[in-house]
């Protein structure tokens, strides 16, 4: 965490001045509840967006260079219209010195452009400076101040202030624990178009966290979010349906709450694809085989990649490899960026072709090229492990980096690890920390590994073993052996739970089975 000047009490002073936070300083602040997708609803760095101003002011050029990469270029033009008062302006200066793009990464600076902004009119900029308050980035961790920040963007209509007020709510921070309230605000969240909170309202029903649980709203939910971009929300929908499957209950979810949004890129219709994505979209994976087969042999790409995936994971048909490799290709060779990633997944894995690094790293290359986050966190593993290459780990992160602004919550999680253990970055435990936060809210076990660990040992939050062991839980849950074994130790001493030798002794053969060395010493040192 930065030392800084810069007080809580200070950015209030200038950030609750703004127009909307006039017009509601009259109604008491209602400490509510949280929900559990993310910790941040951080939408892309900047997106082009209609500005008010001329073409050629300088608030237009900043989006235009922002949008094309030109970050450097682009934080002078949005100095030069901050500083002529365009409140927008200022609040993409605020994202650059967060991010660290085209400027030196300064959370102080960054939350002194998100005051401007926010005493200058721009909502999001209440939002985004609530995050810096609600993890102590560039000013003193202050979950009260964080909620008051959220409550004045949600008055105003913002969606994501919704969402992060639920997540507050979920874990307790600044409030009591709250389920129930936290459900309510990820569906006002939803309601305002949020796609986070669609996710967390999947959570809140698969969990039944403030709401009796119901698996087919959780599904629902799920494709909502993946529908608009999720992409940890595609891998949850996918978990349940393969769940359901397996449990011998259909796997087909009724109309999603709110309908998928239009693709008017074709003047003509091509009703084929479109039953390939009806029965894609509701995972009615026979039917899929057929109506996506039609769409393929008429040229479409997305129901190629469709194919793919559906014989990869024998959705509807007969797990077969090849014949998924060869329907990823054709579809690549039409240009869907998801199958050339995947074509670099089979190569890196060795699936029906000989494992081959250096042709997995030319598909994943094509597939970041071209927006993939996936595969420039893969990029980033490569090179870490020298697979393929030789091993670099400051190329690692910047790729991981770039994986992880992309919102690939795996990326987020190996940055955590790169900043805990300072490989090619200083030891930043902070960073550490923030990075586990986003990667767990995304799914990622190791992250929520990680936070488990950071809870235990102290390590930038106060010692919480009852959050230690809901992290390690959930994690241990999706899969991170590391995870079972911390849960084996936690039951053996009796920190945070009972002891309980017959559960320690489960978690660590859990854990031994699936490959932890601790877990396996335990039980080699408990005789079993």
């Amino acid at each position: 965490m930065e030392n800084s000047s810069l007080t809580v009490r200070w950015i209030l002073s200038i950030a609750l001045l703004t127009p909307a936070a006039e017009a509601a300083s009259g109604a008491s602040i209602s400490y509510t509840d949280t929900s559990w997708n993310g910790p941040r609803d951080r939408p892309a760095l900047i997106e082009l967006a209609q500005d008010e101003s001329s073409p050629g002011s300088a608030s237009s050029q900043c989006h235009l260079e922002a949008t094309a990469g030109n970050y450097a270029a682009a934080a002078v033009t949005c100095r030069a219209a901050a500083k002529a008062g365009n409140a927008e302006a200022m609040d993409d200066l605020g994202v650059f010195y967060e991010k660290g793009s085209g400027v030196s990464q300064n959370y102080h600076r960054a939350a002194e452009w998100y005051s401007k902004a926010a005493r200058a009119g721009d909502i999001a900029a209440l939002d985004n400076l609530g995050w810096l308050i609600e993890n102590g980035l560039g000013v003193s961790q202050d979950y009260r101040v964080a909620l008051q920040l959220f409550r004045h963007g949600a008055d105003a209509g913002d969606g994501a202030a919704m969402n992060n007020i639920g997540w507050l709510y979920h874990n307790g921070w600044g409030v009591p624990k709250d389920y129930a309230q936290a459900f309510q605000w990820f569906h006002m969240g939803t309601d305002a178009g949020n796609v986070l909170a669609m996710a967390n309202l999947g959570v809140a029903y698969e969990n039944g966290l403030g709401v009796q649980q119901d698996l087919q709203q959780a599904m629902n939910w799920f494709r909502d979010a993946a529908q608009r971009g999720d992409v940890s929300s595609a891998d949850e929908l996918d978990r349940l349906v393969k769940s359901q499957s397996v449990q011998g209950q259909p796997a087909q979810p009724q109309t999603t709450p709110n309908p998928p949004p239009q693709d008017f890129s074709s003047s003509q219709p091509n009703p084929v694809g479109s039953q390939c994505e009806a029965d894609w979209n509701v995972s009615h994976y026979p039917a899929a085989i057929a109506s996506c087969g039609a769409a393929a042999e008429a040229g479409d790409a997305e129901a190629m990649e469709h194919l793919g995936a559906l014989y990869k994971d024998g959705l509807g048909v007969a797990e077969d490899d090849a014949q998924a490799l060869q329907w990823f290709r054709r579809a690549a060779d039409a240009g869907d960026v998801k199958a050339i990633n995947n074509i670099g997944v089979f190569y890196e894995k060795g699936w029906s072709v000989p494992r081959d690094y250096g042709q997995a790293l030319q598909w994943y290359r094509k597939a970041a090229e071209l927006g993939n986050a996936g595969a420039m966190n893969a990029i980033g593993y490569l090179y870490q492990y020298g697979l393929g290459v030789p091993k670099d780990n400051q190329q690692a992160l910047q790729w991981y980096q770039k994986g992880a602004d992309g919102g690939n919550a795996l990326a987020m999680g190996h940055l955590g690890d790169f900043y805990f253990y300072g490989w090619g970055v200083a030891e930043d435990n902070g960073q550490a920390l923030q990075w586990y936060r986003k990667g767990a809210a995304g799914g990622d076990a190791n992250s929520m590994d990680g936070l488990g660990y950071f809870y235990e040992n102290a390590l930038t939050v106060p010692k919480d073993l009852a959050q230690a062991l809901q992290w390690y839980r959930k994690a241990a849950d999706a899969g991170n052996e590391t995870a079972m074994g911390a849960l084996g130790h936690l039951y053996e001493n009796g920190m945070g739970v009972p002891r309980d030798a017959e559960q320690a002794r489960q978690w660590y053969q859990k854990g031994a089975e699936a490959g932890d060395a601790f877990s396996k010493s335990a039980l080699a040192r408990l005789g079993h």
